[in-house]
């Protein structure tokens, strides 16, 4: 799944189809100081102290005032795989009208009122730390952070408890705690599969066709669950080793 860094969030209700434009929060200081780290696919609480969870693929955008050209690679390309090692940068500007994004080639440079960005598709492959590494192209570390990656121990889900109304999509949204309970970062890697399609089954994502099971994306226009009929339908939600059941109920 290709993910791209826009500098800011834009928050959208699917039943209006209304966005809002809101800036993302602060993220994690890289060890150099020189760029700042965070997940883009994040609302809130979005810096790399987090650990992703096993199975999960993520976009880490890392902004600075200017940056070079770079090469971006794992320390260990085994816990934490780098899908595109020499990511496009932006250049984005903020003005009291809102947020503009533009790409630019290696050999260009943003304006003095513009902050760099590019964005980090990481998988996260197997239990363990590593470092992701922004090199220029004179050898030099421009900078570098760790992140984690850490098996699921529990999945929590909203079951929607007032119901779910016939012809309404309702997202599938989730959170993933590991073993001492801290919040993984975990956009996917869950795998949702439905007792009943016919009174309930799934969308990937706003375009895709329906279907009793699906690798599931917690993300804007991610995946949904679509009622067809009243009654009720058992979910089970699988991540890793972890296996979590849930009724919905259809109105």
């Amino acid at each position: 799944m290709r993910r791209i860094f826009l500098g800011s969030i834009l928050f959208c209700s699917l039943s209006t189809m209304a966005c809002t434009v809101i800036s993302n929060p602060v993220g994690t200081p890289g060890e150099l100081g020189n760029a700042t780290f965070e997940y883009t696919l994040c609302v809130l609480d979005c810096g790399l102290d987090h650990a992703m969870m096993h199975g999960t693929e993520e976009s880490i955008g890392a902004t600075a005032k200017t940056m070079p050209a770079v090469t971006v690679t794992s320390t260990a390309p085994g816990v934490v795989t780098v899908i595109d090692a020499t990511p496009t940068r932006t250049c984005c500007s903020s003005s009291a009208t809102g947020s503009s994004c533009r790409s630019i080639q290696a050999t260009e440079s943003c304006n003095a009122n513009e902050t760099t960005g590019i964005a980090i598709d990481a998988i996260a492959a197997a239990p363990g730390s590593a470092e992701i590494v922004l090199t220029a192209g004179d050898g030099t570390v421009f900078d570098r952070i760790a992140v984690g990656v850490a098996d699921p121990a529990s999945l929590e889900f909203s079951t929607y408890s007032s119901g779910l109304s016939i012809g309404t999509s309702y997202g599938a949204a989730w959170t993933a705690r590991d073993e001492s309970g801290a919040k993984l970062m975990s956009t996917s890697g869950v795998h949702l599969v439905t007792s009943d399609a016919s009174v309930v089954d799934f969308k990937r994502t706003l375009l895709s066709s329906n279907s009793s099971s699906v690798d599931a994306e917690d993300v804007l226009f991610g995946t949904t669950y679509e009622p067809h009929a009243h009654g009720d339908a058992t979910i089970t939600a699988t991540a890793q080793s972890v296996t979590t059941s849930f009724q919905l109920h259809v109105n």
